[in-house]
């Protein structure tokens, strides 16, 4: 499996302190994609000029699906931290595509796994155009890809990973992290993105929280 992670330099604290030290405990048996793109306003979340790191991201998608490729092409947040091995085999049955989801029905855009196909590249060419025609300094991928799915406007099967083998602390308190909100932890965690919480210095917090108490409940 090919993954793939862009990071900035307001991002580059989570890349290297969390993501990339948890990628090579369990995941050093695929291969690593870092993409490093420019920093375009803050990089906070919404922030002007975060449509256009967006873009940034999918257009690096687009040009890392090989389709002479038979291998999944995961793509992940920097603020992404591994616990185990992904067992893709398990994971894609029938599908094209399959996403971390943030609730029952709100698709993960910062975590995914796919096939490497025409189907696919053609999917994220329309997020590609659709994010373009809708800039205005803040809308991003998710929107969209949220949106051609509800709308059945995607061409592709998609799938719903594990909630809590792929989790987001949404689903623990069921909305945004506070930066002190109390919260629990799988135990069968494989990855955690810490999305669903706003500012560095809170993600930052939120890997650290989130590895300590899954360390406290698996005696590691």
């Amino acid at each position: 499996m090919k993954i793939l992670t862009i990071y900035s330099d307001s991002h580059k604290e989570l890349y290297q302190k969390y993501f990339l030290p948890s990628f090579n405990l369990y995941l050093n048996k695929h291969e690593l994609i870092p993409i490093k793109v420019a920093q375009k306003g803050t990089g906070e979340y919404e922030a002007p000029g975060f449509d256009k790191t967006m873009m940034d991201k999918i257009n690096s998608i687009i040009d890392n699906l090989d389709v002479k490729d038979d291998r999944l092409l995961c793509y992940a947040d920097c603020d992404v931290q591994f616990f185990g091995d992904i067992n893709v085999n398990e994971l894609m049955g029938k599908y094209d595509i399959v996403f971390q989801m943030d609730s029952d029905d709100i698709y993960c855009a910062g975590f995914f796994i796919c096939n490497q196909s025409y189907k696919v590249l053609n999917f994220f060419k329309l997020v590609r155009d659709e994010l373009g025609r809708r800039f205005n300094g803040v809308i991003h991928d998710q929107i969209i890809i949220n949106d051609l799915i509800r709308n059945n406007q995607h061409g592709i099967e998609v799938g719903k990973l594990d909630k809590n083998e792929f989790w987001t602390i949404a689903n623990s308190i069921g909305g945004v992290w506070n930066g002190t909100a109390e919260f629990n932890v799988p135990s069968n965690l494989i990855v955690h993105h810490a999305t669903w919480t706003i500012g560095i210095d809170n993600k930052l917090k939120l890997l650290n929280l989130t590895r300590q108490k899954y360390n406290d409940i698996n005696n590691v």
